[in-house]
């Protein structure tokens, strides 16, 4: 299973992983391309071209943050040991502040409508499997509120690339 009393330093570097993980700039870029491709094709609304400005503006930092991802990812050395470093908890960080963006634009496109929403996994009442999204808008936002909660909340988050910063080590 791994050295006597090493337990903390396995755990750590299973940490360090999983807040890398979680960024998921995958999930967050196809949420998004879904979601500009449901604002383009549908009706035209007064609240339609500023959302699209919220898209491009957020597909921006999506690509920004999947370039980091892969510099860290791919600058991290195999034998790196189980020392995490605070680059690992500026990406979970990032990465759950997007996705959290994502849900947000959802809700806000869907509007007024999100709040018939049915649950997560929802179906729309005309059977139209294109505005099941509608439906889930609301749940979506508030289940993802749970990001800044998991792999280390992000206040954690903040105070670990703070210690790094200004040169502080934690015992």
């Amino acid at each position: 299973v791994g050295d006597e009393h090493c337990g903390w330093d396995y755990a750590k570097y299973m940490l360090s992983n999983e807040r890398t993980i979680s960024s998921r700039v995958g999930i967050s870029a196809e949420r998004l391309r879904n979601l500009k491709r449901i604002v383009v094709a549908g009706p035209a609304t007064q609240h339609q071209p500023r959302i699209l400005e919220r898209i491009v503006a957020l597909e921006t930092e999506i690509q920004a943050h999947e370039i980091t991802v892969l510099r860290v990812v791919t600058a991290r050395p195999p034998d790196a040991g189980a020392k995490p470093d605070a680059l690992s908890s500026m990406l979970k960080l990032r990465g759950s502040e997007i996705q959290q963006k994502v849900s947000e634009l959802y809700l806000a496109y869907a509007g007024i409508e999100a709040l018939r929403g049915r649950g997560v996994g929802a179906t729309h009442p005309s059977g139209d499997d294109e505005m099941a999204w509608v439906e889930s808008a609301a749940a979506n936002y508030f289940n993802w509120r749970k990001l800044s909660i998991f792999a280390g909340s992000n206040e954690i988050q903040r105070n670990i690339l703070a210690g790094a910063v200004l040169g502080l080590r934690s015992k």
